[in-house]
Formats: C-alpha cells, sequence, structure tokens
C-alpha cells in the first residue's frame, strides 16, 4: 500500500466480464415469478449419497476424480439444483480452499468424497474471518441445502436490493461487498437501473465507467459458494453483480484467478478504490492513515473530505491492513485484511458511522473501545474520527472527476 498523501490515481478498466449465471426473468414477469426456492428442504440422502449417485456424470473427462476445470464447468450448469447443487457448492467451497497456487493441482477422487477425507492443506475461504478450521463435507452439505430454502428465483425478491438482508458470505470479497452494501443502504435506484432483464433470461449489467456486461444464467450452485443464506433472501440481483465483476477482474487477473467460475476472480480479495470507480465512472482519493507525523494535518482533510463526499452522495470506503497498528492488538471483532463503508460523518460528536461487509451483532464485555470493541448492529457502528484515524489503514473517497484512461485505480482496499 503506497503512503502518498492524498495521491489520486485512475484505473484503465478492463472490458470482458463474466458472469454468474442467472435464472433470470423480463422485468414484466419478475414480478409474478414463484416465491422462494424449497428445494432440498426436505433432503434425506447424505452428502455421500448424493455424490455417489451424479460423479460418473460429473466426472467429464472419465478419469475418476473430478478436477478444478470440471468444478468451475460444473458449477455454470444451472440445471443442477437441490441436493446436487448443494453437494456441488459443498465441493466447489473445498477447492476454493485449496493451498496449491495453480487451479489445476486440484482434484478429488470419488472414494474420498464418499468417505469425507479432506484433500491436503487448508486455507481460509477469507482470513479476515478466522484461521482455517477442518472441512467437513456433511456439515458444509447441510448448511448449503438449508441456505437453499431462502433462495428467491427472482432479481429482486422485493421492488430492489435489500440493504437488511445483505451479510457477507464466508468468501473474501469484502472489498466489493462493503461499496454494493453502501450503494444498497443509500442509492438502491441506482444498483436496480444497472441491471435490465432480457428476454432471453440473461441479464444486461451497465456499469456507470461505460461498460457494458451481459449475463447469461445464474446457478444454484453459484449463488450458495458466494453469499450467506440472508442475502440469497433478497434475490438473484447480487449474484449477477458478483459474476459481472468477477468476469472485469479476470481479464486482468493472476492466473490462479483466472478460472472457469468467474467469481474465483473476487473470491479472495481485491481494490475496494477499484471497484467505487466501476460504480461510479469517477476517480478515487486515498487518504492513508496511521502516520502519526501527519495526524493533525490529515484529521483536519479527513473532517473536510469525508462530509463534503457524503453531502454529495459520493462513496467513501475504509481500508484495514492484515495487522493492528505497531505495539497494540486487534481491536475485538473487527476484521483485519478487510474493508469498510463509511455511512456518515457527525461534527458535534467528530464520529464516523461504519459498516462492517459481515453485518454482524456485537455487544462489547465492558465499555465500548478499542481494549473491547464497538457496539455494533448488522454490521454498523461508530468510531471517533481519531480511533479511525490510528487503527484503520486508509481512507478511499469518490471524487467528481470522471476516470480517464491513462490512470490507474488506487492500490488500497482489501487485498491479499
Amino acid at each position: 500500500m503506497r503512503t502518498l498523501h492524498r495521491s489520486k490515481w485512475l484505473i484503465v478498466l478492463a472490458v470482458g466480464l463474466a458472469c454468474h449465471p442467472a435464472l433470470a426473468q423480463p422485468r414484466e414477469a419478475a414480478s409474478a415469478a414463484a416465491p422462494a426456492h424449497k428445494a432440498g428442504s426436505h433432503a434425506t440422502r447424505t452428502f455421500a449419497e448424493v455424490v455417489q449417485a451424479h460423479f460418473a456424470e460429473w466426472d467429464l473427462n472419465h478419469d475418476g476424480k473430478l478436477d478444478a476445470k470440471e468444478i468451475d464447468t460444473l458449477m455454470n450448469r444451472s440445471q443442477i439444483k437441490g441436493e446436487a447443487a448443494a453437494a456441488l457448492a459443498t465441493i466447489k467451497q473445498r477447492e476454493r480452499m485449496r493451498v496449491a497456487a495453480t487451479p489445476g493441482e486440484y482434484a478429488v477422487s470419488e472414494a474420498s468424497l464418499l468417505h469425507g477425507a479432506d484433500q491436503g492443506p487448508i486455507k481460509a475461504l477469507d482470513a479476515a474471518q478466522g484461521a482455517a478450521k477442518e472441512y467437513r463435507y456433511e456439515p458444509r452439505f447441510q448448511q448449503n441445502l438449508k441456505a437453499l430454502t431462502t433462495l428467491t428465483h427472482r432479481l429482486f425478491a422485493g421492488d430492489g436490493p435489500d440493504f437488511k438482508a445483505m451479510r457477507q458470505g464466508s468468501i473474501g470479497d469484502c472489498f466489493f461487498f462493503s461499496v454494493t452494501g453502501n450503494i444498497a443502504a443509500h442509492h438502491p435506484s441506482k444498483l436496480k437501473q444497472m441491471i435490465s432483464p432480457q428476454s432471453n433470461g440473461a441479464f444486461e449489467v451497465r456499469f456507470p465507467d461505460g461498460t457494458n456486461i451481459t449475463v447469461q444464467h445464474v446457478s444454484d450452485a453459484e449463488m450458495l459458494v458466494n453469499n450467506s443464506a440472508a442475502s440469497l433472501e433478497d434475490g438473484l440481483w447480487l449474484t449477477v453483480l458478483e459474476k459481472a465483476f468477477g468476469q472485469r477482474m479476470r481479464a486482468t487477473a493472476p492466473a490462479a484467478k483466472r478460472t472457469g467460475e468467474v467469481t474465483d476472480a473476487i473470491a479472495s480479495g481485491g481494490s475496494t478504490g477499484k471497484v467505487i470507480e466501476m460504480y461510479t465512472g469517477h476517480e478515487v482519493e486515498r487518504i492513508t492513515l496511521r502516520d502519526p507525523e501527519h495526524e493533525k494535518a490529515r484529521l483536519a482533510e479527513l473532517r473536510q473530505a469525508i462530509p463534503a463526499a457524503l453531502a454529495r452522495g459520493h462513496l467513501v470506503g475504509v481500508g484495514m491492513s492484515d495487522n493492528p497498528p505497531k505495539g497494540h492488538q486487534k481491536v475485538p471483532k473487527l476484521g483485519y485484511g478487510h474493508a469498510y463503508a463509511i455511512f456518515k460523518y457527525d461534527h458535534a460528536t467528530d464520529q464516523v458511522t461504519m459498516w462492517n461487509p459481515w453485518g454482524n451483532d456485537f455487544t462489547p464485555k465492558g465499555t465500548p473501545g478499542v481494549e473491547n470493541g464497538f457496539e455494533t448492529k448488522h454490521g454498523i457502528f461508530h468510531v471517533s474520527l481519531k480511533t479511525l484515524y490510528r487503527q484503520f489503514s486508509s481512507v478511499l473517497i469518490e471524487t467528481g472527476k470522471p476516470l480517464t484512461a491513462n490512470h490507474e485505480h488506487p492500490a488500497a482496499g482489501h487485498k491479499k
């Protein structure tokens, strides 16, 4: 992360996005669609039984194993539903936890799946949420089955995005989720206007920076691997956007993220500044925090820049590095290597209202603060501007300046 004070960087936005397949309907038909999907709610088969029933057809090259390429091909098949989708999502979630740097290195045999044997070392889907634990197929499969009962096969469950339903899942897409949630909370109509259902069941996603992406379909398995059960209740819109962003990021991503399942490109970190630019078509200004030498001047700058941006309806994001400031402990229930949004600034108290995309609730044991953590409801908490400066890493502010093709985006946000 660069420390250049108040540098303004712009991105040359890459074109060519791949998106979550979406079981979509024209806007006129969407309101009349069936209610939430209940597939799997009365399942009696175990994960092993479902795998045994489908392994032969899923083993596309008939070599006795499911490799990463085969898994990604299957993930894009919208006809895979119910128990099969829950089992496939369970396998994909394990594949995403591989430690190997090359996607093609992952392969799992039918015997290993049937016996619940783990396939080598694992890493957390999102390190900000905690270290990786032993991966157990059956419990994860049951979680996916339960989540399927909340899934809504309409673009929007209501009239548009519902911020109250947004809770980041287990993948590391906080840089995307925090910005999307900020818009859903304050400008939901902008997200609604970005997505247009097509007559053939696809969706067109129109980004304010001028890029248009077509999302052909959304599969149940794709929705399960990327979102929490709460988010699934609100419709397909979030998965459609995830796929659109995934294809854009995949175009310039390292080889390990250029996989057949496009949301792999957003599943383990990225730039909050880049997401703000894609959503707005505006340049992003980055202000570096945690520098004691410049604290007084930068606090004064933040007191002007943050409320001015919010008054214009602009987006403000916050990045948190992997570790707390030198000599300090981590603040309880805050994510490190994580991204947040700023919703409000109060001049009277010199406090900012922030949102953690986990959407968590937390009550400190003791006085709220850096030692005990902050009172949190649906991820929303309050900190003084001074605490923001000393504990977090950077603030990213949408400006009113249009993006130009000869600048790069600010290197900030949640990166791994």
